[in-house]
């Protein structure tokens, strides 16, 4: 069975006639839109090859990258200093012996060795409770003094979690970061140190690695507005406290 269709009128054929023009614009506009966004312009190399990708760890913080005083764990203050195998503290009575080490390149002028000598020897620090002599060569020394890279400083410091960023200190060993000897505090403390020398950084550091040798562990800010005890945790933020590179009283005393 079949049907006339009604014959279209030439008014209705025109309308669809336009109306199918209209659409076919459109499509090629939007296909021309598409191939503008994927094909190169001049002088542009072809995508995606000209995609970068980066390694965001590697960049300076300026470039995007890692803060260290950001995204680094600070060592605990409440955390528990562990000993290193085979270490032994002297005799009673019998004077401290060091050693000193360098990683090769990090102090080519013999600075780091010669303040360590220096505040091992001064009347402010800690000789006032304990007698240091450098250890003779080949004489195992009751701890090592160590500058190193990050990376060795990592190492050293196990169990600690330096993070690449920090110093530590252990029975047996002070580890100093050479990114801190060389920079100074993280961004934290930094505006804290911002009227003090590097030397007397420096200082700070070495006296509270050394501190942690003999056997002290981490303080806070007692009094703020204060300078800070010589065992607070001055790289990584004062609290209030003002910066201290000696041990106070406070801390002398908790030295047997």
């Amino acid at each position: 069975m079949t049907t006339d269709r009604p014959k279209m009128s030439p008014k209705r054929k025109f309308r669809l006639a336009r109306t199918s023009l209209i659409a076919l614009v459109l499509v090629a506009l939007g296909i021309a839109a598409i191939a503008e966004l994927v094909s190169p312009s001049a002088g542009d190399p072809a995508r995606p090859s000209d995609v970068e990708y980066l390694d965001l760890a590697a960049l300076d913080p300026s470039e995007g990258g890692r803060i260290p005083a950001q995204t680094s764990e600070p060592i605990p203050e409440t955390e528990e200093l562990t000993s290193m195998p085979h270490a032994t503290r002297p005799a009673k009575g019998a004077p401290w012996t060091y050693s000193i080490r360098v990683e090769k390149g990090l102090d080519p002028h013999g600075e780091f060795a010669s303040l360590v000598e220096r505040l091992l020897a001064d009347p402010r620090g800690w000789s006032q409770k304990k007698r240091f002599e450098r250890a003779k060569q080949g004489e195992t020394p009751s701890f090592w003094v160590v500058l190193a890279s990050p990376p060795n400083v990592d190492r050293l410091c196990a169990p600690l979690r330096t993070e690449g960023t920090y110093s530590c200190g252990l029975t047996g060993i002070a580890v100093i970061n050479a990114v801190r000897w060389r920079d100074g505090p993280v961004e934290t403390a930094r505006q804290a140190w911002s009227g003090e020398s590097i030397e007397s950084y420096r200082t700070m550091v070495l006296n509270h690695e050394v501190g942690h040798v003999l056997g002290l562990g981490h303080q806070g800010c007692r009094t703020p507005g204060e300078p800070a005890s010589i065992m607070a945790q001055q790289t990584i933020d004062l609290k209030g406290c003002t910066p201290n590179p000696w041990p106070k009283d406070e801390d002398l005393a908790l030295v047997s």
